[in-house]
């Protein structure tokens, strides 16, 4: 089993220094707030914080507990990323923007914790968060806002996927090769943008709906050399003069979005030690680009780095030790 990135418990202090270490300890997980325990006798709680491909995930133990993210600590310790949250034993009441929801065990909701929040428990409660910086999430679903603190329909195919995916996560799962972890992150990246039914009333926002689908196509064709503006409005029965206006007023362009998943697309097989057998051309030719110069060009320009430098960089961070941080 691979050691966390650092492990709490209340158990291990007193009572009387346990509650100001659980604050930093939530600061250090990107949720720092306030914290009210609701027994001096009965309160507690763990957490233990693993890398998991590009992200991080924590597995989470409460007990009588209240916890709020106020606006000062969004505005002080601001945090980019949203959270999958799925329910493994217990039950507890999550709030934000006005919107409350009770979550139970199978449960999967996501929680944008770029905003205030707060989240109540009386009972134990034992869950899993999965963070997910929330460019990405943008980038697969059109409007995460609107859905953050919603619970995700159990009935829905793609909502019991999720679910199930996210049920898989342990610390002994997370003892991966770094190619697999992050093969697993894309896996659950990709449920939960087909949990997301675009055409729900939440989403039903025309412009970024369609934005939502130009993204989805791009994944379908990035390998296309010729893929083009014209090739992606016939494929989504609009007009050019159309696909240009949506694209300009998302303050993006057909070739940005394009380059944006060719070079992700880059990234997850320079990541990949199965990959390693392709050479530069060859990967270059895999993702879309008819010139490996250019390439190499576009790549650099934007990881800072060349693909060769890339690859290199991940074959040396495999063979180093990989060291625990505890609080």
């Amino acid at each position: 089993m691979p050691p966390p990135k650092f492990s709490y418990a209340t158990s291990d202090f007193p009572y009387d220094e346990s509650g100001t270490i659980w604050s930093d300890v939530l600061a250090q997980t990107n949720v720092s707030g306030r914290i009210v325990r609701e027994s001096e006798k009965d309160s507690r709680a763990s957490v233990s914080t693993y890398a998991f491909g590009p992200t991080t995930v924590s597995f989470w133990t409460m007990h009588r507990m209240h916890h709020e993210r106020t606006r000062r600590d969004c505005t002080q310790k601001p945090i980019g990323d949203y959270a999958v949250i799925y329910v493994q034993e217990g039950s507890s009441e999550l709030t934000q923007d006005e919107r409350t929801v009770v979550i139970h065990p199978g449960d999967c909701i996501i929680i944008n914790l770029e905003e205030p929040f707060s989240h109540s428990h009386t009972v134990s409660l034992r869950f899993i968060a999965l963070h997910i910086p929330a460019g990405m999430v943008r980038c697969l679903i059109p409007s995460p806002e609107k859905i953050s603190v919603t619970l995700l329909p159990k009935e829905s195919d793609w909502v019991k996927a999720l679910s199930a995916a996210m049920a898989t996560l342990t610390p002994k799962r997370v003892d991966q090769p770094s190619f697999m972890q992050k093969i697993f992150f894309s896996h659950i990246c990709s449920l939960l943008s087909l949990a997301i039914d675009p055409t729900e009333q939440l989403l039903k926002t025309h412009k970024s709906s369609m934005l939502h689908r130009f993204r989805i196509s791009m994944r379908q064709h990035f390998h296309e050399p010729d893929f083009s503006p014209s090739k992606l409005a016939e494929e989504m029965k609009i007009s050019t003069r159309t696909l240009y206006s949506i694209f300009s007023n998302a303050k993006s362009s057909f070739g940005h979005e394009l380059l944006f998943t060719r070079i992700e697309q880059a990234c997850r097989l320079l990541s990949d030690p199965r990959f390693d057998i392709k050479t530069m051309a060859e990967i270059s030719q895999l993702i879309g680009f008819s010139r490996p110069s250019h390439f190499t060009t576009r790549f650099n320009k934007a990881m800072g780095m060349t693909p060769s430098a890339f690859r290199a960089k991940r074959q040396n961070n495999e063979q180093k030790p990989a060291h625990k941080t505890s609080v």
